[in-house]
């Protein structure tokens, strides 16, 4: 879904029903504000934010093989596995061409407009 995520207040069980209806294999594509962008919290209808991080959370080895992940050990109550394929940093269109942008996408807000994100259930 693009830019639907952010204003699900109960995340989990979405993506456990879209886990549930897709096919072994079947992908889950979602496009997101950014966390760093104003746009992610503008809206008062938007509930979270997303970063290049959130979607490898319904990746179940996160809590089984990453002995580095603080979520190491950790039992999961829902049940939907994706593992993130693709992922992609959308800066705004002003920095689309900056020799600086991955120092400024680090420190800087309003730098990434959109997180991309394909997810293919295991």
């Amino acid at each position: 879904g693009s830019h639907v995520f952010e204003h699900v207040r109960n995340l989990v069980p979405l993506v456990e029903e879209f886990h549930r209806i897709l096919k072994p294999g079947g992908y889950l594509i979602a496009i997101t504000p950014h966390m760093a962008s104003d746009d992610a919290w503008a809206s008062p209808h938007h509930v979270r934010a997303f970063n290049e991080d959130s979607w490898t959370y319904f990746d179940q080895r996160l809590y089984t093989e990453d002995r580095q992940h603080a979520g190491f050990g950790a039992q999961q109550l829902y049940h939907a596995d994706f593992g993130v394929v693709e992922l992609a940093l959308v800066p705004y269109a002003e920095f689309l061409h900056d020799p600086e942008l991955e120092h400024k996408k680090r420190h800087w807000r309003n730098i990434i407009r959109e997180v991309h994100a394909v997810l293919r259930k295991k």
